[in-house]
């Protein structure tokens, strides 16, 4: 995720009590989140109900009693307000578990570059595919690193991509990954930031470009696994690969999140962080909602023995190339 963050306005009275804490709360909302629509959160209803009880709470814990009432509403796991580093408030939704898969069950070896924690990279014992597993854009990747694992790799007949556990990191850090399956300059996706403090207050489309590498050449057939818990720069990628005419998704719906964030400092310290730009893909879809897969296809490890997505995107590849060989 992209993070900004400030302070509290100078226009928000800044003395410290209940009553100022939840206006600078509402009204940093009221003109700077960009969801009430997709949200279906009437906000002002919102101060109807919570401003009277915000007014007469005795303390900080009843009052963040009261912000946890509304934030949850939104069901945004990008909005949250943090009292401290020990309590957040924050909507966390019941989404699927996921495991690693153990690749040897599914005829893969580790490849010998193995070194880093959020990239995992697999070679196909007996056919031209390797499967990448990449779990978070959270911290700064060396691309050469990246570069240097995949050259590595076999995967002329097929590319396995998995971000089924993939919940986000940093926008930039995707872009460089993302870079790496197309030629040139790309509208990755648009941008509709605010630009005034109504609640329509939006710009015209902006186009995001980025310059492709064209590591991994369009010629390969690259499967993409999502799921549920695919989120945030996750899910952007997702939709990023979803635009390439060689990538295919399998698996799950992503769990949507598709946008940066900023974060602010309330009166009393407390820190809200909210989304502040809307994201629309080349298509013309709302990023914020999660993507439907090309191919659908359920797994629950608690139940499945087998890795069900997995080999649907083994058999997929081994459909492509008994075409192409024909």
């Amino acid at each position: 995720m992209l993070l900004a963050l400030s302070s509290c306005r100078d226009d928000i009275v800044l003395k410290n009590n209940p009553e100022n804490v939840f206006l600078a709360f509402w009204n940093t909302m009221n003109e700077r989140y960009v969801y009430f629509e997709e949200k279906r959160i009437d906000w002002d209803s919102i101060y109807t109900i919570y401003y009277p009880k915000a007014v007469v709470a005795k303390n900080e814990n009843e009052l963040f009693g009261i912000m946890s009432e509304i934030i949850v509403q939104f069901k945004d796991q990008h909005l949250s307000l943090a009292k401290n580093q020990n309590e957040l408030i924050r909507y966390q939704p019941v989404s699927d578990d996921y495991y690693y898969p153990y690749m040897k069950n599914y005829g893969f070896i580790a490849a010998p570059k193995l070194n880093d924690k959020f990239f995992d990279t697999y070679q196909h014992a007996t056919k031209n595919y390797a499967y990448v597993l990449y779990s978070s854009f959270t911290f700064e990747q060396d691309l050469s690193f990246v570069i240097s694992n995949l050259d590595s790799l076999n995967y002329r007949d097929g590319l396995i991509l998995d971000i089924r556990n993939n919940s986000g990191g940093h926008g930039y850090e995707m872009f460089k990954i993302a870079s790496l399956f197309y030629d040139g300059e790309k509208v990755l996706f648009y941008k509709m930031p605010k630009i005034n403090k109504g609640k329509d207050d939006f710009s015209t489309l902006i186009p995001f470009k980025f310059t492709g590498k064209n590591i991994v050449s369009n010629t390969v057939p690259v499967i993409l696994l999502t799921g549920a818990r695919t989120y945030s720069a996750g899910n952007l990628f997702a939709y990023i690969m979803n635009d390439l005419p060689n990538c295919t998704t399998v698996g799950k719906p992503t769990g949507g999140g598709g946008s940066p964030l900023k974060s602010e400092y309330m009166p009393n310290g407390w820190v809200l962080s909210y989304p502040y730009i809307k994201n629309f893909s080349s298509k013309g879809d709302n990023m914020e909602n999660g993507l439907e897969p090309e191919v659908y296809v359920n797994f629950d490890f608690k139940k499945d023995s087998l890795d069900t997505q997995l080999i649907k995107a083994l058999s997929m590849l081994d459909s492509i190339n008994s075409k192409i060989k024909i």
